[in-house]
């Protein structure tokens, strides 16, 4: 009992820990993807706005920043089930002593 209740903990940690690791790398995307369009569009939006109205924008914007945030926690519960798994389950708790050879 005590052991399955251990590993119920380690699971929600490494979920919580990978999707917060994911969000903060949707985040830095999310930057990286935004700044040069928010560069160009201030520049000069009537050349660089590709015809699209300010609203349009704002509806682009909107429409990407929630595929990155959905992505960002697939990807996060994603990866925290498999190391979960890689560590737990497959090594069954022995990965400190692969790392320590």
């Amino acid at each position: 009992m005590k052991k399955y209740y251990l590993q119920s903990w380690f699971k929600l940690i490494y979920l919580l820990a990978a999707v917060l690791f994911w969000l903060g790398l949707g985040v830095i995307f999310h930057a990286l993807a935004e700044f040069p369009v928010l560069y160009f569009l201030t520049k000069d939006f009537t050349k660089f706005s590709l015809g699209f109205s300010y609203e349009i924008w704002l509806a682009i914007h909107s429409v990407f920043s929630i595929i990155v945030l959905i992505s960002s926690l697939i990807a996060g519960i994603y990866f925290g089930l498999q190391w979960y798994d890689f560590i737990y389950i497959k090594y069954e708790g022995k990965f400190s002593q692969l790392v320590k050879k």
